[in-house]
């Protein structure tokens, strides 16, 4: 960086309050004094002291002020102008441009009245221009030196550190596994558990549920015409009606109902029942009262049982034609089929060890016998012939206006007679192969 130009005692940098004192006394060479400098830090020109020029072939004295040296002001704002000092080759720090000898009257003053003295700057020295330009070669040089430093720096800090000398600490497989299973927050589970999505402990007790308004992690709307309502609470409902407590045998055991209350997240009432040490929701079926006892059982007899509405056995073990729900698709895996209210199956027939049912929509569905289903019609039976009477009634559900995504179709689009589909079967027996 360019070493500043020693100055006279009288010269230094000062205050403003100096410097307003100092203007107020008349300079002791007239009119002709420089203007202090915008940046505050004033030449010799304000203290009182005219710069002394040197004469063509004399080199300036160290001891006095060199206009043709950078000083302070070359640094900062510059002139009234806008113009740096130190980027315009034609000027000098802290002098205003030379007089023209034949342009008589006042010269332009600079905006900056209250730091500006009456008079125009003594010219500038022949010498001052190649200064002025090796000071400003060696502020790039800097400038381009700093952002150098400053490359390495950030380049220093993304480059990857090399391991510290010595050997690697290896964890145990124990541990390394303890660890894993803590990032990922849960147990690895096989995914045929039929309950691998629960992350909770089971609980009777009623949970909040976060609304979502139609909208998926991302927050763009999945499925429309969802939003509002009233707050709802979720109660986990148990659809393996078939579980046994921990640690006891598989053995039929009975279950005492306790309330029956309609839900708010489904069509269907539920009951509350309870057996042994455990409490669970489950749902109710038509008839089903506080104070009943229903039996759950997995046994398959020769002969068919007389079961009582509300009761839970196998396909095998009921007789041909009786009403059931809460149908399993697979044993164990839970009732998945004829949950909605009011609905019901019919045992068709049972042939080789699967059942076949009619569904609620009399589509007929082949599944092993040893899948359990319930006893009975499902609750809530007159739940298809409630009348809402006013639109505020679906606000009150959840359910918002569908304006201009369904209109009145003409004939074309009336009720058609369609044969009913195939068979639905989740059954896979051995093909039978011919023998020759």
């Amino acid at each position: 960086m360019p070493r500043s130009a020693p100055t006279a005692p009288g010269s230094s940098c000062v205050g403003p309050a100096r410097i307003r004192s100092e203007a107020a006394d008349p300079p002791p060479h007239g009119p002709r004094a420089a203007a202090v400098p915008v940046s505050g830090c004033p030449g010799p020109a304000a203290q009182g002291d005219r710069p002394q020029r040197p004469r063509p072939g004399e080199r300036p004295s160290p001891g006095r002020h060199n206009p043709a040296r950078p000083t302070c002001s070359a640094l900062s704002l510059g002139d009234g102008g806008g113009r740096s000092p130190g980027l315009s080759p034609g000027r000098s720090p802290g002098a205003g441009r030379e007089p023209s000898p034949t342009a008589p009257g006042p010269q332009p003053r600079s905006p900056f009245k209250s730091n500006m003295a009456a008079g125009p700057a003594p010219p500038a020295s022949p010498g001052a221009a190649p200064l002025r330009r090796g000071a400003c070669a060696v502020a790039a040089v800097m400038a381009a030196g700093l952002c150098r430093a400053f490359g390495a720096l950030l380049l220093s800090a993304a480059r990857p550190r090399a391991p510290p000398p010595g050997p690697v600490p290896q964890l145990p497989a124990a541990a390394l596994a303890a660890a894993c299973r803590a990032l990922s927050g849960s147990a690895p589970c096989c995914t045929r558990d039929p309950m691998w999505k629960c992350r909770v402990k089971y609980t009777v007790r009623p949970l909040a549920v976060k609304r979502t308004g139609g909208r998926d992690h991302t927050g763009r709307i999945r499925v429309r015409g969802i939003g509002g309502g009233h707050k709802r609470r979720y109660r986990m409902i148990d659809f393996q009606r078939l579980r046994y407590e921990e640690g006891a045998p598989a053995q039929p055991f009975t279950e005492k109902v306790i309330n029956v209350r309609p839900d708010p997240c489904r069509s269907a009432d539920i009951a509350l029942v309870a057996g042994g040490n455990r409490k669970r929701w489950i749902i109710a079926t038509e008839n089903m009262q506080k104070g009943d006892i229903i039996k759950n059982s997995s046994h398959i007899g020769r002969m068919a049982v007389s079961a009582n509405e509300g009761d839970a056995y196998p396909l095998g073990a009921l007789p041909v034609g009786t009403l059931i729900c809460n149908l399993e698709s697979h044993p164990g895996k839970g009732a998945q089929y004829i949950r909605a209210a009011g609905t019901c199956g019919v045992l068709l027939r049972k042939v080789n060890g699967t059942a076949i049912v009619q569904l609620p929509s009399k589509r007929h569905m082949q599944v092993l016998e040893t899948c359990v289903a319930t006893v009975g019609r499902v609750s809530n039976v007159d739940h298809n012939k409630r009348v809402i009477g006013k639109a505020g009634r679906n606000r009150w559900l959840g359910k918002r206006p569908h304006t201009g995504l369904w209109h009145r179709k003409s004939g074309w689009a009336g009720r058609k007679i369609r044969p009913i589909p195939p068979m639905k079967s989740y059954v896979n027996l051995p093909r039978v192969t011919a023998q020759k």
